[in-house]
């Protein structure tokens, strides 16, 4: 049979495989691309704190790039919309309230007027040819989740974004399964699905559930309440303001993220009702028992307003001995050190400590294996591509599916793509390099770039200058000028300028005696010897910055 290679369905991830977060799908078909989705992830080192995917290989294809689909207002869906946008140039499609999302982080970019923006409704169909797309309603932590169904002659594709089956989501809409079934009966090519909770088992429950565990736990509380919830949770958002009206307590936010997501829901009609929020100079002089507030920081971000307070650093608001922090998420991981040092703060202090280990607090938004094994009855692919996960989640998904049946599955890394053809077997046609980029200040640069890596090595090892002025006969006329940052503890620099002085003396002999002059060989020579003896007396290899004046006389 022949196949027109031109009219094949591709598909290539560039972030958001083998990894949670960064999340940015590629679709091609008829020589035109279609992405979703465009997130980031954090970091905390070198002075990165957001990392993105490098969309240099859509970049170079800019033209053939005919439009943008967000899943939904997840930072790591859509928070590289403003850095990576200048470079993509075109439209972008979403449901109102992730379209507020993004327009609140387009002005702040200043970008808000050169974007062209097409709000779809809840379930809405629409046309970027030579695609079809399609939402589906799915739940998750957020309002307006959907998958993203995109159709094509060469087939359909049912890509999820984040989901899990919540019956009773309290906010926002059920998911749509009887659509789901529709569109299994009339025949699914591939389902391209998030991998993050695939090792556990059971479906990931409902946040009715969650909300009758956190109104016992605060109805339980005498003192003041801090709970603690990823900034993005409009749902959690809407539970606990719920339950602080029951429990006759007024509400505060602390934290520019979470006033931020409060304002846009409630200018989307999700937390209309709403509006006695505690200011921030009413908190303290509310009674003790009378106080809820909900606060960024869940993740022990240092700059966060939780371990401001955990630091007694949080202008006017404090907490006092037997109060209560509840953290109503998940640990993410690699942040268990920053979550561990917050909780021990706390605790020195007598503040009450809850989390999720010890008391139910958090359902997480992401699909079990109940709820996948019901997505595939429902869908019926005959492929199944795992994304948005580690490799072992991913591969977990990728061995259900085929135990459940679907014909095909394949597992893939970023820079993969992916050709799909109907009563075939996908095949990889080809690998492309992937990057990150992190950004630096106000620039986006690889995080492999050398800067970052000299700034490593400072992390690591340390930093010595040394600045010498020698006559012609190599005599130092002044003793070296010697500034250590990092190398060894202070205590111990007098000692190292002793020796490394005693040290260039000895080798500018050296250099005099075998008629060397010349101040690049100067350098290099010295470089060298200081750094020979920073690794072989110290152990450690700091950057150096040299300098030699060669006076003549």
């Amino acid at each position: 049979m022949f196949i027109n290679k031109a009219m094949s369905l591709k598909f290539l991830p560039l972030g958001g495989s083998g990894e949670i977060g960064m999340n940015l799908n590629l679709y091609k078909y008829s020589n035109k691309w279609l992405m979703i989705d465009c997130g980031v992830s954090f970091s905390q080192n070198l002075g990165i704190k957001i990392i993105t995917p490098d969309p240099d290989f859509i970049v170079k294809r800019r033209t053939k790039l005919i439009g943008l689909v967000l899943t939904h207002a997840h930072e790591d869906h859509i928070g590289a919309i403003c850095l990576l946008w200048p470079k993509l140039m075109c439209p972008i499609y979403a449901t109102p309230f992730t379209i507020e999302m993004v327009k609140k982080k387009l002005k702040s970019s200043g970008l808000l007027n050169q974007v062209e923006i097409k709000t779809i409704p809840l379930s809405g169909s629409f046309n970027i040819l030579p695609f079809s797309i399609e939402y589906v309603n799915l739940t998750h932590s957020i309002p307006e989740t959907s998958a993203v169904i995109v159709k094509t002659v060469a087939g359909n594709i049912v890509h999820t974004g984040d989901w899990k089956l919540d019956k009773i989501p309290l906010l926002g809409d059920i998911y749509n399964k009887n659509r789901l079934k529709d569109l299994g009966r009339s025949g699914v090519l591939a389902l391209v699905c998030d991998s993050t909770n695939a090792t556990l088992q059971g479906h990931s429950g409902s946040e009715f559930d969650v909300s009758k565990s956190l109104f016992k736990i605060i109805s339980g509380q005498k003192n003041r309440v801090i709970i603690s919830c990823f900034s993005s949770n409009v749902v959690r958002l809407y539970t606990i303001i719920n339950i602080a009206k029951a429990t006759n307590r007024k509400v505060g936010i602390l934290g520019f993220s979470l006033w931020n997501i409060y304002e846009i829901a409630k200018s989307t009609g999700y937390l209309k009702h709403f509006a006695f929020l505690m200011k921030t100079s009413e908190i303290m002089k509310a009674p003790r028992s009378k106080v809820l507030l909900l606060c960024t920081g869940s993740q022990g971000e240092i700059e966060s307003s939780l371990s401001r307070i955990s630091r007694k650093e949080y202008k006017k608001i404090f907490l006092s001995s037997g109060d209560t922090v509840i953290f109503s998420s998940r640990v993410i991981p690699g942040n268990e050190d920053r979550i561990r040092t917050l909780h021990l703060r706390f605790k020195k202090q007598n503040i009450n400590i809850i989390t999720n280990e010890s008391d139910f607090t958090h359902v997480s938004g992401h699909p079990s294996q109940e709820d996948l094994r019901d997505m595939y009855k429902w869908t019926r692919p005959e492929i199944l591509i795992p994304v948005h996960g580690e490799l072992i989640h991913m591969n977990v998904q990728a061995k259900l599916a085929s135990i459940l049946g679907i014909k095909h599955t394949i597992v893939p890394n970023n820079g993969f793509i992916i050709e799909l053809l109907k009563n075939t077997k996908p095949k990889i046609t080809n690998i492309i390099d992937t990057t990150r980029l992190g950004l630096d200040g106000k620039e986006l640069v690889s995080v492999d770039s050398s800067h970052l890596q000299e700034r490593n090595s400072l992390k690591e090892s340390g930093f010595i200058s040394v600045t010498i002025i020698v006559n012609q006969n190599l005599h130092l006329i002044h003793k070296p000028q010697i500034t250590c940052y990092g190398f060894v503890h202070k205590k111990h620099i007098f000692r190292i300028k002793s020796i490394i002085t005693t040290t260039i003396e000895d080798e500018l002999l050296k250099l005099f005696l075998q008629s060397n002059k010349k101040v690049d060989s100067i350098k290099l020579y010295l470089n060298n010897t200081i750094k020979h003896y920073a690794l072989n007396i110290i152990g450690k290899s700091p950057c150096q910055n040299l300098h030699v004046f060669l006076i003549k006389k």
